[in-house]
């Protein structure tokens, strides 16, 4: 039987942790412990999730220290062969998910991660692997991204199964990301392991997608996914491959904000979000650019 440490990391969305421990303990044909990281939430999430689980592992974490230090945080105290991260806003749509990719896993130890078909129901989509890393295509120099084991690129972070040996082969998370870019960054650096990566769409789970996110302003949360996004972008590649990419983007958002200003006259509150989306990604560029171009 499969031993597997599923860790959830909880920021503010006790609600959705509890739903996803659920469907956890409802999983078939796996020796299972659940860690939970508490990142420093400031409400009521530890006395619930303590109140209705007792007697799984919850590390209160002092500071907000982000997705990738608090997984590596539990991943250090977890005793399965695989090591199981899970977004708290999960819901595992049958008992055989966990020993369905476990069992990818016990097939192929070429594999170094396997991820099931995630659906998010709310917004009526389904997220599909990604073959091809961000901006790849744009770059003229891709030296790190060539001849790279398996055709899949990388996978969302929501829910990835890895062996215990390779997490640890690949120290876990880059914990110099906070939150975003950290599952495309784990990806890559197991590819470049020589692993490839796997995905089964015979088990599938319900993502509510953005629960630690929910009350934040659409600029704050954009504004995280873009210093992610790019952060990936400039650990892996070349400065002067990416910098005049980086500075082609920063002009088309700035041209788009002047386009958008004109709509919003004429529709207004509709563009607001769109604004301020379009704002945070001008606002991540130009210090990306004013710091590391020349």
């Amino acid at each position: 039987m499969p031993t597997v440490s599923a860790i959830i990391v909880n920021y503010r969305s006790a609600a959705h942790t509890l739903n996803c421990i659920k469907t956890l303990l409802e999983q078939e044909g796996v020796s299972l412990e659940i860690l939970v990281v508490d990142n420093a939430s400031g409400d009521d999430s530890v006395q619930q999730i303590r109140a209705a689980y007792p007697h799984i592992r919850l590390i209160e974490n002092p500071n907000n220290d982000g997705f990738a230090r608090a997984n590596n945080l539990a991943a250090a105290q977890a005793s399965g062969d695989y090591i199981l991260v899970i977004n708290p806003d999960i819901r595992l749509l049958s008992a055989d998910v966990l020993v369905g990719l476990a069992a990818v896993l016990e097939k192929d130890p070429h594999i170094g991660v396997v991820g099931p078909d995630i659906l998010e129901s709310r917004r009526d989509r389904r997220v599909m692997p990604r073959y091809h890393y961000p901006l790849q295509k744009k770059l003229k120099k891709q030296q790190s991204l060539i001849d790279l084991p398996g055709k899949i690129a990388w996978l969302l972070g929501a829910c990835m199964l890895f062996p215990r040996q390779v997490y640890e082969q690949l120290h876990g998370f880059d914990n110099d990301f906070f939150l975003y870019g950290e599952d495309t960054d784990i990806c890559l650096r197991l590819r470049q392991a020589g692993y490839s990566i796997g995905w089964e769409p015979n088990y599938k789970l319900d993502h509510w997608a953005g629960a630690s996110e929910s009350g934040s302003r659409t600029y704050d949360t954009r504004v995280r996914k873009k210093r992610g996004y790019y952060q990936f972008c400039l650990k892996h590649y070349p400065a002067e491959d990416l910098l005049p990419v980086l500075r082609r983007q920063y002009w088309k958002c700035r041209l788009n904000a002047w386009l958008l200003s004109f709509r919003s006259k004429l529709l207004g509150a509709k563009m607001a979000t769109v604004i301020e989306r379009n704002q945070a990604e001008i606002d991540v560029l130009r210090v990306i650019i004013a710091t590391n171009g020349t």
